[in-house]
């Protein structure tokens, strides 16, 4: 039941917009987690993307999975502020489940026209922006607590412009806490290098190259929890 409620909050398809390509994949772990992103229409030209991860398993991160889902797409209509997202979910979901439960988030609006990006961080590992022109990675990073854990948390807000060529890469954090049988975690260095020498690919290949290289590390280790990636492209 927890896994049916899971899958119908991901999109079936992705986004399909001229100038931009999609690419996405959910790794689930044998537990039922709480992994979860979409996509909303915030306003003419402004896509709403979001990647979360609810805490614990089973039915209850199933349901607060559901609820936040349904609550970003509420607070998304003509709503261009990340941060007052974020906020308007974290007194809503406070409100509706017990504190031992909240919601690691990461939410972004995309301006189609221009590339440029607005943040914000709830507590959800930072994704990277790879720069087409220099081959640079930063991570997107704003300040922010987690989602439903605190009333009056407060989140902070940033931009970035996408170049031709540029890619964001949302994931969470299974993908950096996978284990080898070492016990050694593929940690952020792992996941930046893969992404700086592959750059120069599409999101699609970028994101199997990634996968190959966790899989490599993983040694046949399996995945202890979700693992979400997801690859923004400008082309």
């Amino acid at each position: 039941m927890a896994r049916e409620i899971q899958i119908s909050t991901i999109p079936r398809s992705l986004p399909s917009i001229p100038g931009y390509n999609f690419w996405v994949s959910y790794l689930p772990a044998e537990k039922v987690g709480g992994d979860f992103y979409n996509f909303y229409d915030a306003a003419p030209d402004w896509l709403g993307i979001v990647i979360a991860d609810a805490s614990g398993h089973g039915i209850p991160a199933a349901f607060i999975v559901s609820m936040a889902t349904t609550l970003f797409a509420a607070q998304t209509r003509n709503n261009l502020s990340p941060a007052s997202i974020l906020t308007e979910a974290n007194i809503q979901l406070g409100k509706a489940v017990p504190t031992v439960h909240y919601l690691t988030a990461f939410y972004a609006i995309l301006h189609v026209p221009t590339g440029r990006v607005r943040f914000t961080c709830g507590g959800h590992p930072q994704p990277l922006h790879y720069r087409a022109h220099d081959g640079s990675v930063e991570r997107l990073d704003t300040m922010g607590t987690l989602v439903g854990l605190i009333e009056s948390a407060e989140y902070g807000e940033r931009e970035v412009d996408m170049g031709a060529g540029d890619r964001i890469v949302f994931f969470t954090d299974g993908l950096l806490e996978a284990i080898n049988h070492e016990e050694k975690d593929y940690g952020l260095d792992n996941l930046v290098n893969v992404v700086k020498k592959n750059g120069g690919l599409s999101a699609a290949m970028m994101g199997e190259k990634i996968l190959d290289d966790l899989k490599r590390f993983a040694q046949g280790h399996k995945l202890d929890d979700d693992c979400t990636l997801l690859i923004l492209e400008r082309v």
